[in-house]
């Protein structure tokens, strides 16, 4: 044992999550609200895109993405905080998760 970190392990993660320390992550997400259903729909400029049924109003969109993504990850929404992009369709959020949780959305 050398004491290095697995250099695997960040291959395991899609290219748009980035671990920044422990239990935390970054995601990068494109949003598109006012879409006919809630879900993902592949990547794009190297973020996860959402399609979310939510508009653009009164942070409802922003507040259902939360909430979709806790639900696909298995965590609470407390856990998924909004870093930017609170007006924009691109978003920076930070997820606090155990080292060994699934990143299949």
């Amino acid at each position: 044992m050398t004491g290095q970190s697995n250099p695997s392990e960040s291959s395991k993660l899609p290219p748009y999550v980035s671990r920044i320390d422990g239990e935390t992550y970054r995601l990068n997400v494109w949003v598109q609200p006012g879409a006919k259903v809630t879900g993902t729909s592949g990547t794009y400029q190297q973020c996860l895109k959402v399609k979310l049924k939510a508009p653009p109003v009164d942070n409802k969109a922003n507040r259902e993405l939360e909430a979709f993504l806790a639900k696909k990850l298995g965590l609470k929404p407390r856990d998924i905080v909004l870093i930017s992009g609170q007006s924009s369709r691109k978003k920076i959020l930070h997820i606090t998760m155990g080292e060994n949780s699934s990143w299949s959305l």
